[in-house]
């Protein structure tokens, strides 16, 4: 009789070494042996015999990659009546290789049960990765693509206005036929952020620049992210402030007045302040203030968002600021856009969001990268919005291989202070 199931992970070469346990009285034996000591990494069938002197039971399979399961199966009752009856079955387990790197070392379980669902008796194999076998995930993302500058888009306000100097760290949504478009406006001392709405992006440069004085954050509030929490049935603006990580709420994201007054996050050790969500938690990405030039990540649950966040941890190393994290749609993959000090753009990958961060590119946007469309208005890649594909927390994109980033520029100059140098906002794109 023979029975299949499917696996998906990251099966090497199997080492034989079938774990069978001491029989005591009147529990039944079970024992597992392979059929081939190997199978090709890219995925295969895996036909596993199991032999028993117990008839009236369920199979269950499960294996583990570094002592975390990622599958588990019932097969049906091997049928038979008599309780010390010798019984083998064969068990096709089919697998496919997952693209990420190869684990060290994996198991394969196997437990009899009785009918309900009782353990009875397990058995295992080790599953080991040979050496120098190691299989790496290719990169999906272009890693030094080329960047097409379109004309800027959005410029600074006129004098007298609460962004007359620069306008910067855009963050944008399209929804209802529109690019909702939220961002900091400088004046001569002041940081505080605005919003704008136009059915096109080159629409936006004639749009009306709206201060969002209903946020009540005194001088200091930018750096703004905007997504729709479908849990809570509300829009959010996560921003930067004088008490640290912050939020604001609003049922109507084309009413610039509907913002709730600013309140805290519960936590101010950084800048930048980014987050994202997989259906389970929520985590903040954001630029330390420590001097240690690196990204820290807290997380929540998404019924406790935005509050209940966890400590903190680093997550990437010799970068700098503004932090932009994204699911990729093309890969399944995560992706974090890194501001360096240069003004250029790192490109960092996970698998997870909770997961270990690798950097894939130092110079993914740079500025000898850009090909000009329009006028040189550019000489930096600065704090960049990717155009995502929806509006919700998950914060999707369709693919980062044809992109557009909404970027804030500017040509290199003595400006004096950070403050006055008159950054516009544009698009560049990678195809």
């Amino acid at each position: 009789m023979i029975h299949t199931l499917f696996l998906t992970g990251s099966l090497a070469t199997l080492l034989l070494s079938a774990c069978t346990h001491e029989e005591p009285a009147r529990l039944p034996s079970l024992r597992m042996q392979l059929a081939s000591e190997s199978l090709p990494a890219e995925g295969g069938t895996l036909r596993v015999t199991v032999t028993s002197s117990y008839t009236q039971w369920h199979l269950r399979a499960q294996a583990a990659s570094e002592g975390q399961p990622f599958m588990e199966a019932i097969v049906p009752a091997a049928g038979g009546s008599a309780e010390r009856e010798q019984v083998t079955i064969e068990v096709d387990i089919q697998y496919s290789a997952n693209p990420d790197t190869v684990p060290n070392q994996q198991t394969l379980f196997l437990q009899a049960l009785d009918g309900g669902q009782n353990r009875l008796r397990d058995t295992s194999v080790v599953l080991t990765q040979a050496a120098g076998t190691e299989r790496v995930r290719p990169p999906q993302v272009n890693l030094a693509p080329s960047w097409k500058v379109e004309a800027r888009n959005f410029l600074n306000g006129p004098a007298g206005a609460f962004d007359e100097v620069s306008v910067k760290d855009p963050s944008i949504v399209y929804y209802e036929g529109k690019y909702h478009l939220f961002f900091t406006g400088r004046d001569s001392t002041r940081w505080r952020t605005g919003y704008a709405a136009a059915p096109t992006l080159t629409a936006l440069k004639d749009a009306e620049h709206h201060f969002l004085g209903s946020l009540q954050a005194g001088g200091y509030f930018c750096a703004p992210q905007v997504f729709w929490f479908k849990e809570k049935s509300r829009w959010y603006l996560i921003f930067q402030s004088g008490v640290g990580a912050s939020f604001s709420t609003n049922p109507d994201l084309t009413d610039p007045d509907g913002w709730t007054p600013v309140q805290p996050m519960g936590f101010n050790d950084g800048i930048d302040f980014w987050c994202i969500a997989d259906g389970n938690r929520v985590y903040c990405f954001y630029s330390a203030q420590d001097g240690s030039f690196t990204i820290k990540r807290r997380s929540t649950s998404v019924a406790d968002f935005p509050h209940g966040w966890s400590e903190p941890e680093v997550v990437a190393t010799q970068t700098f600021e503004a932090v932009h994290v994204y699911k990729n749609k093309a890969d399944g993959h995560f992706y974090m856009i890194v501001e360096d000090i240069a003004r250029h753009q790192e490109l960092w990958e996970a698998s997870d969001l909770g997961g270990t961060w690798t950097k894939l590119a130092e110079n993914w946007a740079h500025k000898e990268d850009l090909v000009d469309l329009a006028d040189h208005w550019t000489d930096q890649v600065s704090h960049v919005e990717v155009i995502r594909a929806g509006v919700d927390e998950r914060l999707e994109v369709e693919d980062l291989n044809r992109c557009q980033l909404l970027i804030q520029g500017v040509v290199n100059g003595n400006y004096g202070s950070y403050g006055n140098i008159p950054y516009d906002l544009g698009v560049i794109r990678n195809y």
